[in-house]
């Protein structure tokens, strides 16, 4: 009899055990489950566009002028066109393209904070593919495009500055068909990317 009671007060407790362990499984179960999703990134925020870095871009973003950007034997170089007219160095270019009018490309730069350069950014991927962008040869700059205005900037968020390429004239714009407008927009991405190379340090 003593023998019976034993046994049966083991399996009581025996059963009260894996009855906690039970509990202890879910329990864990929801603290990974938590802990999970804590770790999802909201795709609204600004570490979701961040890239990594793959230079020192203080000298392209951080300066006040456009002169000294990039140069008119460069744009030469990665266009294969030559430059007919340099006015105001590295901000104006006239370059010539066999068998049709000229092309003019202008460079800017312009100050903003990184928060607005970030929220520009997600415009231009939001609002694709009526606006476009890709990313630089670089890897850590966006190259934003707005093809109806011929321009390209160049946004990257760990910076409060941009610089912005224009291709495309005011009467390029309108007196050139849509196949020459394309040749212009990768000409312009070649010399964007030249230009980010030139100040990669």
């Amino acid at each position: 009899m003593k023998y019976l009671n034993y046994l049966l007060l083991s399996l009581m407790l025996i059963g009260c055990n894996t009855s906690e362990d039970k509990k202890q499984v879910v329990q864990n179960t929801k603290t990974e489950t938590s802990a999970s999703t804590s770790k999802k990134v909201d795709k609204t925020s600004p570490q979701s566009i961040e890239l990594d870095q793959n230079g020192d871009y203080t000298s392209l973003f951080s300066r006040e002028s456009c002169e000294g950007i990039i140069s008119a034997e460069e744009i030469s170089r990665v266009t294969g066109n030559a430059v007919l007219r340099e006015d105001a160095p590295g901000c104006l270019f006239e370059i010539t393209i066999p068998g049709e009018e000229p092309n003019n490309i202008s460079i800017n730069s312009g100050q903003m904070n990184r928060s607005d350069i970030a929220k520009e950014i997600k415009s231009f991927i939001k609002n694709a593919p009526i606006l476009q962008h890709v990313i630089s040869d670089t890897g850590d700059t966006y190259l934003c495009m707005q093809a109806t205005h011929g321009r390209i900037l160049l946004y990257n968020t760990n910076y409060d500055g941009y610089v912005l390429l224009s291709y495309l004239s005011a009467m390029e714009r309108v007196n050139i068909s849509k196949e020459q407008k394309e040749e212009r927009q990768k000409s312009g991405l070649k010399i964007a990317n030249a230009i980010l190379k030139k100040h990669q340090t």
